[in-house]
């Protein structure tokens, strides 16, 4: 009798857990760029209003089109999505990835070429040093040849988010499709 009763209190226990998934693991396909691609993100993400990119990104020209981020977190974390005017090929993805490592070489980013949906994309993974040196912000670019032009989708967390939201940045950019 003891035994029904501990694996009952231990059923009980695990269809607790299981109905108490952070939201983080919870995802959605949502879709981006009027409609051009799709991505999974958590169900907490939700399209960023124009007012908020306007203050992380007070230059137009370095706006993207599009961003995503969990309201409550601020742009502690956020996924931006962007089609550039530059004509990019996919054979020259690897060149493009490199030169953009260069760039951001005083933060150390790594580099990888993948193949997501059947489009090759280049990532590269770099901390960027928050200004008052407490932590950083890690970051996760993505560049690929979208009907011949540059896109980047760019993700981004902040170190005390980033053991809850790197691994949704991880799905998304590899959930990509156009």
């Amino acid at each position: 009798m003891k035994y029904g009763s501990l694996f009952s209190a231990l059923l009980i226990s695990a269809a607790g857990f299981a109905f108490s998934v952070s939201a983080a693991d919870k995802t959605q396909v949502v879709k981006v760029l009027g409609g051009k691609a799709t991505v999974e993100l958590p169900v907490e993400f939700v399209r960023m209003p124009k007012a908020i990119l306007k203050v992380i990104y007070e230059e137009e020209e370095d706006r993207p089109q599009e961003a995503w981020y969990v309201e409550k977190e601020g742009s502690n974390v956020f996924i931006s999505f962007n089609i550039l005017d530059e004509e990019l090929k996919e054979a020259m993805i690897p060149m493009v990835t490199a030169t953009m490592k260069n760039e951001w070489s005083e933060y150390s980013p790594s580099m990888s070429q993948v193949k997501v949906n059947s489009h090759k994309m280049g990532r590269l993974e770099f901390n960027v040093p928050d200004d008052e040196g407490n932590g950083h912000t890690h970051t996760m670019i993505q560049v690929s040849s979208f009907n011949g032009k540059i896109m980047l989708v760019e993700y981004y967390v902040a170190s005390e988010l980033e053991s809850k939201y790197k691994p949704a940045g991880k799905v998304a950019l590899s959930s990509l499709k156009y």
